[in-house]
């Protein structure tokens, strides 16, 4: 076994094999993630059982791709066997006819019929997922790196010829029909990228290296526009994970002058610094707002950047729960140890700052940011977000159609708080957004909601979940009396019309209270929301050193109308957006 060789010392890099190194914490999360998928591994059906309930079959092709090139790291007896296995029957089911939406990708599950025919249908996302293509074929880019001696010469080209198929499909994506990869759909286009310029640079294809480096160019310059610095998908725990992973591979497989490369290191950079701003290291959580979210309480299910803080700074750290077993969208616990052959690389371009974040609350603040929201025009998102060691607050400013954000995972609008001492899940409030014109604003001990006039909906929800065992009767007939969470609320517009437990909506498996307000008979005027938490709430354990933000970038945006300007001058944003930004 490969990794039985290596000396364990502190952090110093462990040297894997092929020029794959790892921290003595990044091997410790490839050996327990990797363990937890053998325990999936069916042999008879040389596939993984899954871990994901909604998918549509026994057996979860995904799991069993990245499983591979874990196996070929690992190098174990029988492991390179399995892994040849399983690449050879994870090609075999390949879709390979041209002209149709899920031509290059790879079916979810090997039970699951062909699309578009009399025994299943044509939905994307359901019947086929095509971005599952590039969760593939970037875990067999590594395995190609680094393991291609233990592969074999014909396996490789084998994969390869997959890998192309799969490049021609993705070039036809467009976000027509349905399909949403466009630019502003982050995670699925870094990987796309990378797989097209690999594909481009191994083939001498000038069609995919220019497509690549053009794509390369188009996301550097989205997140660098007016300075923001953001991916237009932004502050996702799990979706962040994706986005930092491809990037290494943008700087690990790429030849210098390419723009991949040229352009990984500060995208990177700049993405752990918001995720250290984000990040309560007390309270284990994102503060909000989130634009994709898998769950409300990272300690009660599984991010990937879980995995990524896991690999900098040790298993203690991380926000999980203590064992996978208690763990919420758990399937994604098998991308650890691609996190882990991938961590030298982020890390390195991590700052300390960062780093020290994950491991103690750095003190009370609030602050600013802003991300595109589409490609073609300068329409973009402000975020705001205040915490202090023991609540979080975060809102949205937007006006947009959703895009790649939904009801089921956006939260323009969330409080986090400890509502008791060493309570086992954080209590949360957030809004189940029915539409995309919005204007939360966090701000110390105060979240205020605006949602301009008309709206397309009568009806505003509010859900409560994580709230301590055996007090959820009796606390929750009013926002007000919410356990933990002393706090005043104001509303213009609207009557609180029914409390209930929500049974219908169960986000990503987080049960809820669902606080439902109308709008008043005949009111035409904006909805006002304003909850102000009473002076002296618990803030407990907060690092008394003083926190300084990265720099904020600066715009003023008219929500209502639905106007965007871009300003300079720190004090220009502080006066137009009335968001405080501690220094």
């Amino acid at each position: 076994m490969i990794f039985g060789a290596c000396v364990f010392l502190g952090t110093a890099l462990l040297q894997v094999t092929n020029a794959v190194s790892m921290n003595s914490y990044a091997q410790n999360l490839f050996e327990e993630t990797l363990a937890w998928q053998d325990e999936f591994w069916d042999e008879a059906a040389g596939y993984l059982v899954t871990a994901d309930l909604t998918l549509p079959g026994r057996w979860d092709t995904r799991q069993t791709a990245w499983y591979s090139t874990g196996l070929l790291a690992r190098n174990g007896t029988g492991d390179v066997a399995r892994a040849k296995r399983i690449i050879n029957q994870v090609i075999d089911m390949q879709y390979t006819t041209p002209g149709v939406a899920w031509y290059g990708t790879y079916q979810q599950s090997p039970e699951e019929p062909l699309p578009g025919t009399s025994l299943y249908g044509t939905e994307v996302y359901t019947n086929f997922d095509p971005n599952w293509r590039d969760f593939i074929c970037t875990s067999w880019i590594i395995a190609i790196e680094e393991f291609s001696d233990l592969l074999g010469d014909d396996l490789v080209e084998k994969m390869v010829s997959s890998m192309n198929i799969s490049a021609l499909g993705a070039l036809t994506r467009v976000g027509l029909n349905g399909d949403n990869l466009l630019l502003t759909y982050t995670n699925p286009e870094l990987m796309r990228t990378m797989d097209v310029a690999w594909l481009g640079y191994r083939l001498n294809d000038k069609n995919f290296t220019d497509f690549a480096e053009a794509r390369a160019q188009a996301h550097y310059d989205i997140f660098t526009y007016n300075d923001f610095n953001t991916f237009p998908e932004y502050n996702t725990a799990t979706y962040l994970g994706i986005d930092l992973y491809a990037l290494s591979l943008w700087i690990k497989y790429m030849p210098s002058t390419s723009n991949l490369a040229k352009y990984a290191p500060f995208m990177i950079q700049k993405s752990m610094e918001d995720l250290g701003t984000f990040y309560n290291a007390y309270l284990k959580n994102l503060a909000g707002p989130w634009d994709r979210t898998y769950g409300m309480d990272m300690t009660q299910y599984t991010s990937i950047i879980a995995m990524w803080i896991w690999a900098a700074v040790g298993k203690e750290y991380a926000p999980l729960p203590e064992t996978p077993l208690r763990a919420w969208h758990v399937a994604d616990y098998g991308f650890g140890h691609l996190v882990s052959l991938t961590s030298d690389i982020v890390l390195a371009n991590t700052p300390d700052s960062a780093l020290a974040s994950f491991k103690e609350f750095q003190g009370e603040r609030s602050f600013t940011r802003h991300m595109r929201s589409s490609q073609s025009n300068d329409t973009f998102r402000t975020d705001t977000a205040w915490l202090n060691a023991t609540h979080m607050i975060g809102g949205q400013q937007v006006n947009e159609t959703f895009g790649f954000r939904s009801s089921y995972a956006y939260n323009p609008a969330v409080i986090l708080w400890e509502a008791q001492d060493d309570a086992p899940t954080l209590s949360w409030l957030t809004f189940w957004a029915t539409t995309g014109s919005i204007n939360a604003t966090a701000s110390k001990d105060t979240l205020e909601v605006i949602f301009p006039y008309p709206q397309p909906s009568s009806t505003f929800k509010w859900l409560v979940g994580g709230l301590p065992i055996n007090q959820g009767r009796g606390y929750v007939d009013s926002l007000e009396t919410l356990p933990g969470l002393p706090l005043t609320l104001t509303t213009e517009g609207v009557n609180l019309t029914s409390v209930y437990y929500d049974m219908d909506i169960v986000v990503h498996l987080f049960h809820s209270y669902a606080f439902i307000y109308t709008a008043l008979d005949g009111y035409t005027g904006d909805i006002k929301f304003k909850f102000e938490l009473a002076p002296g709430s618990k803030n407990v354990s907060t690092n008394s050193s003083a926190y300084v933000a990265p720099a904020a970038t600066v715009a003023s945006t008219n929500i209502a109308s639905g106007s965007v300007k871009i300003t300079t001058g720190l004090a220009v944003a502080v006066a137009a957006l009335g968001t405080a930004l501690t220094l």
